[in-house]
């Protein structure tokens, strides 16, 4: 895929006159976080053999660092490349770097980088947007907490195109081919998606978001390797069912008032090739305040319930005390947190997040304190 990248890149024409710092465009973000769990169970617990193992309160501090750089070879096309901390396990839904989480050597070793965006990308059209190589999933997400689906740290490998429509409809269609697994004697393990996000005003400082995605996985056991699986189910075969996942959101945003933005939101998900009938979801969501400039605040809250396959583990959020969605059987729970901007790009942050898994005893909660930064 690099080869690829670097074979179109060499045959854009560059634009004269413009040296490489003018085409160049650099970021990054870093986050320091404190993290508590507390009541949460070890991985001796096996609800299957009535096995529950509390441990004890769990207390860590977590860094990530994210540096990036994106270079215009023309005013249509460009390539970026990013590298990020990486946890010691290599899990791409978490790439963070915890504190004395180092081998052997209790953190005295260096902190392992990686690059998580490898790619190149072209405006075929004011309309169309191409994407080839490793970068963010396009598809749009919850505007209260967009990460049950789909975890934002994971950048997925494939193709993506994003058409917007003309004019004054806000209409989109955004479909994707990700790579989760290559394969030597069989197909890779894959995904195909698309997705439709329309808005609407539907009065003075009111609008309405919808947003319907359907991703289907194939692939999954193909030349006796498989993606990982922390539902617990065995559905990489197809014969306890798969994962073509239906994921609705709707959404309505109001300008003004004591809070100057609040945001309510409903989210349904629907596995509809599982067949074990652990496929649905829901979430609803609410927000209230403003954010990314000095001073602006907001609080949000989530309620959440989660069957076992109604969401694909392996790219779902792992930031509740149970991950994806528990056990096998599914979980519910809550999602809270307020956001403060000490500056424009630094925002503090609070939140507290359970896991009720079913049929498991217990019901962990975890509480983050973070500072994030843009630059």
């Amino acid at each position: 895929m690099l080869n690829l990248l670097l074979t179109i890149a060499a045959v854009t024409p560059v634009q004269d006159g413009d040296s490489f710092w003018d085409k160049f465009e650099g970021y990054g973000d870093f986050r320091l976080r404190h993290e508590s769990t507390f009541d949460h169970l070890t991985d001796n617990t096996n609800p299957a053999d009535g096995t529950f193992d509390v441990a004890d309160d769990r207390h860590r501090e977590r860094v990530r660092v994210r540096v990036g750089g994106r270079y215009a070879w023309n005013p249509d096309t460009w390539t970026e490349l990013r590298l990020t901390t990486a946890s010691a396990n290599g899990d791409a839904n978490s790439p963070h770097w915890d504190f004395g989480d180092d081998g052997d050597s209790e953190g005295l070793n260096g902190i392992p980088v990686e690059f998580d965006r490898v790619n190149l990308g072209w405006n075929v059209t004011d309309a169309l947007t191409v994407q080839v190589g490793k970068f963010g999933h396009v598809f749009a997400t919850n505007p209260v907490y967009g990460s049950l689906a789909w975890d934002s740290d994971i950048q997925p490998s494939g193709l993506s195109a994003v058409w917007t429509a003309d004019g004054a409809l806000d209409f989109d269609i955004r479909l994707a081919e990700y790579r989760a697994v290559e394969n030597a004697t069989g197909s890779d393990a894959s995904m195909f998606g698309a997705q439709a996000n329309l808005g609407l005003g539907i009065g003075s400082g009111m609008n309405l978001g919808l947003s319907s995605s359907w991703t289907n996985w194939r692939g999954l056991a193909a030349g006796g390797t498989s993606v990982g699986d922390p539902q617990g189910v065995t559905a990489t075969d197809g014969s306890n069912g798969g994962f073509a996942i239906l994921d609705t959101t709707a959404s309505i945003s109001l300008d003004g008032g004591p809070w100057d933005t609040t945001v309510l939101s409903v989210q349904y998900m629907n596995n509809l090739d599982d067949n074990l009938n652990k496929d649905t979801g829901m979430a609803f969501g609410a927000l209230l305040g403003t954010s990314g400039y000095e001073g602006a605040w907001n609080t949000f809250l989530v309620r959440y319930d989660l069957d076992a396959n109604a969401v694909f583990g392996p790219v779902a959020q792992d930031d509740t005390p149970f991950a994806g969605t528990g056990t096998g059987t599914g979980m519910s729970g809550l999602i809270a947190g307020f956001r403060y901007w000490c500056t424009d790009a630094t925002e503090l942050k609070l939140w507290a997040l359970t896991s009720d898994a079913d049929e498991v005893l217990g019901d962990p909660l975890r509480v983050r304190f973070e500072v994030n930064m843009r630059f």
